[in-house]
């Protein structure tokens, strides 16, 4: 009895294969990082909904206490960002890609044109959620920043639409340039080793993003208990409400991070080793599609944790300066 097998579905034997071993990590991550990523958006709703009850509950945490909590809470968070990162970066597995041959076109002068466009959108970005971060953790600094401005009043209402309005032009550009762009002058590759490499670059960012965080709360941790007067000198310029609103902002823009870094961890280690045919059938091409679209959604909401972490490290190193 004979069985037919779809040749453009069996595997190349020297394709490399997931361990496991990895995956599992990504997997153990997941398991301590959900819960508390849902506990700090209902901490962070709870403050918005009912700042009187939260309060309250503050008020039986000492200050010193939730500060050495916050100490040991920030690089244990960002190593784990970290080490999901360096394990993403270096599994070199992707998805097989059966290439046909075509010419190359020359690139297209809208890649200059999105590189200009990017070089101040990504400061503007970072500055813009800076600016946010500090309308939530002190007002009342962000009006004395503001007041020798001009269209004072007007800049207060742009605040809060910036940061998402920049993050969504600079995540088109940076498609434009890495996906839409080489595809129009190299079309030999399936798009998806395209949102592959994409991916890559987003998840490289947010390893050095992460690891520069890291450093800093490893200072702060170390200088706690090395030079404790120093630190707590420098601590004693920020009120202790502007520090539960950092840990209210950080804390869910760094497990968004974690959770999302581990899940697209899990979906690359998936998807190693499968080829991706040139010319896929109907059926193929929606799963296909899928599989980007989900991809894409994924980084983009990496990215956007990422820069909201890179915001409020911003606004903490300016309430120590001024």
């Amino acid at each position: 009895m004979s069985t037919s097998v779809n040749a453009n579905h069996i595997p190349d034997p020297g394709t490399k294969r997931p361990t496991g071993s990895s995956n599992w990590v990504a997997k153990l991550v997941l398991v301590p990082t959900v819960p508390m990523l849902m506990a700090s958006i209902a901490a962070l709703a709870l403050f918005y909904l009912a700042p009187v009850r939260f309060g309250a509950l503050l008020a039986r945490l000492p200050g010193e206490t939730f500060l050495r909590t916050a100490l040991v809470f920030a690089p244990a968070t960002l190593f784990a960002v970290v080490v999901l990162a360096f394990l993403y970066a270096i599994d070199g597995g992707k998805p097989e890609v059966r290439e046909r041959r075509r010419e190359v076109s020359p690139a297209s002068r809208g890649r200059t044109t999105a590189w200009v466009l990017l070089a101040p959108t990504i400061p503007a970005l970072l500055v813009s959620t800076a600016l946010w971060a500090l309308s939530f953790i002190s007002p009342v600094r962000l009006d004395r920043l503001l007041e020798p401005l001009p269209g004072t009043s007007y800049l207060r209402r742009l605040i809060p639409f910036l940061p998402p309005a920049l993050f969504l032009l600079t995540f088109m550009l940076l498609i434009y340039l890495f996906l839409i762009q080489p595809r129009e002058a190299e079309k030999d590759e399936r798009e998806f080793g395209g949102v592959h490499r994409f991916a890559n670059l987003m998840v490289l960012g947010t390893f050095v993003a992460a690891l520069v965080a890291l450093a800093f709360a490893a200072i702060a941790l170390g200088s706690y208990y090395i030079r404790p007067e120093l630190f707590l000198s420098l601590v004693s310029r920020i009120p202790f409400e502007e520090l539960v609103r950092i840990a209210i902002m950080f804390a869910p823009a760094v497990l968004l991070a974690l959770v999302l870094l581990a899940l697209l961890f899990l979906r690359k280690e998936n998807s190693n080793g499968q080829p991706v045919d040139v010319e896929p059938d109907a059926t193929a091409a929606g799963v296909h599609v899928r599989e980007k679209a989900a991809t894409l959604v994924l980084v983009a909401g990496l990215s956007f944790s990422v820069v909201a972490a890179i915001g409020i490290v911003g606004t903490i190193l300016y309430l120590l300066i001024r």
